[in-house]
């Protein structure tokens, strides 16, 4: 399967029944369900990550939590060193969603979106960030749904379920078991008369 295609939705439903069925068959504590459970970890956190839109070297640093209550992400920034574009920063700092770039690959949900609020809930992943735009290129999990460019403000990282997440690693004998859709522009309502616009399609 070539890097276009690739839906990261597809491999985690995957990894999520064969997961499930594992507890069954085997339990939580055998070596398959641990390395089955690391995987969606990998996979899930892999892509979690943003980069602030003032940085100019683009750096994407881990998204530890979402704070709903406040509608911050609060991101690991050590990588940083301290310092975005000469502005002295923390090590923990708290971005809103519309002041972030999500790395390619990221898990999100539509949000707010006022005039195409029937995006609303629906679950995707991020292909890439189109700069003239300022708006990511959105591919969904349901396959009906055009791609579309939507703002970084109407997109939310998904976190999922304690039980599908784990930040230990597989034991040692976990390690040996060898076991052209048309783009269109969403806004949230306060940009313009337009909701959608056209757009080329992906190369």
């Amino acid at each position: 399967m070539s890097q276009e295609n690739w839906k990261p939705f597809d491999a985690l439903d995957l990894l999520i029944k064969t997961l499930d069925t594992s507890k069954l068959s085997l339990g939580s504590s055998h070596s398959l369900t641990q390395e089955l459970q690391y995987n969606i970890n990998n996979l899930v956190t892999g892509s979690r990550k943003v980069a602030n839109e003032m940085d100019p070297y683009r750096r994407y640093c881990p998204v530890k939590k979402y704070e709903d209550d406040c509608d911050i992400y609060i991101v690991d920034t050590e990588i940083l060193g301290g310092k975005i574009d000469g502005t002295e920063i923390g090590n923990e700092m708290g971005w809103t969603p519309s002041e972030v770039i999500l790395h390619r690959g990221a898990l999100i949900e539509c949000v707010d979106l006022v005039k195409a609020s029937h995006l609303n809930g629906k679950r995707g992943w991020i292909y890439d960030y189109n700069e003239a735009a300022k708006r990511h290129v959105v591919h969904f999990e349901d396959e009906d749904t055009k791609e579309c460019l939507v703002k970084p403000g109407n997109l939310r990282l998904l976190f999922f379920d304690e039980e599908y997440e784990t930040t230990e690693e597989p034991t040692e004998a976990t390690n040996n078991n060898n076991g052209n859709d048309t783009q269109q522009t969403v806004d949230s309502g306060s940009g313009g008369d337009n909701d959608y616009a056209d757009m080329p399609d992906l190369l």
